[in-house]
């Protein structure tokens, strides 16, 4: 085989391989090249690179979407047996042992990340809500006198108010 075609094969193997979703650093691996290689030989090609990289990253969403829906329809089983064996209980004994079974944590967490994704997806929240504080930055607010609202003031005697850092 001529270096030429061996080279076009590489390349067209890379392009296969990084398709199919393989990490860069493994498609380097396989083809016994470096990760610069690799993508020297991918930006070689710029309209197929980017192509590829569409393909890719709409394979990637379907995945993300169908490891989702699959969780929320386990999540949902969970929930309407637990919801289920809570109706069927026709005593506080028969409860309270019920409760001892349930593992509260997880049903929280079910509920935190439900919450979560509800916020996200009407805009409500920004997409990193699972930090520990809540927002990842810090909000400073301003302090004001009692029974006054923000338009009782100009714009110069709000920035000489306290701010007091949430």
């Amino acid at each position: 085989m001529t270096d030429k075609k061996q080279k076009d094969f590489t390349t067209h193997w890379i392009f296969d391989l990084y398709e199919d979703g393989m990490a860069v650093s493994e498609i380097a691996n396989e083809v016994h090249l470096t990760e610069q290689q690799v993508y020297v030989r991918m930006r070689q090609h710029p309209d197929c690179y980017e192509d590829i990289k569409k393909i890719r990253e709409k394979m990637y969403r379907t995945r993300i979407r169908r490891i989702r829906g699959l969780s929320d329809k386990i999540t949902e089983g969970y929930l309407d047996r637990i919801s289920d064996k809570i109706i069927a209980c026709h005593s506080d004994e028969e409860l309270d042992k019920l409760y001892e079974q349930i593992d509260i944590n997880t049903v929280q967490k079910i509920g935190k990340t439900s919450s979560d994704r509800v916020q996200v997806a009407e805009g409500k929240a920004t997409s990193i809500v699972g930090t520990p504080d809540g927002l990842p930055f810090q909000v400073l607010v301003t302090r004001l006198p009692e029974g006054k609202t923000p338009d009782d003031f100009t714009d110069e005697e709000l920035e000489q108010l306290p701010m007091e850092e949430r």
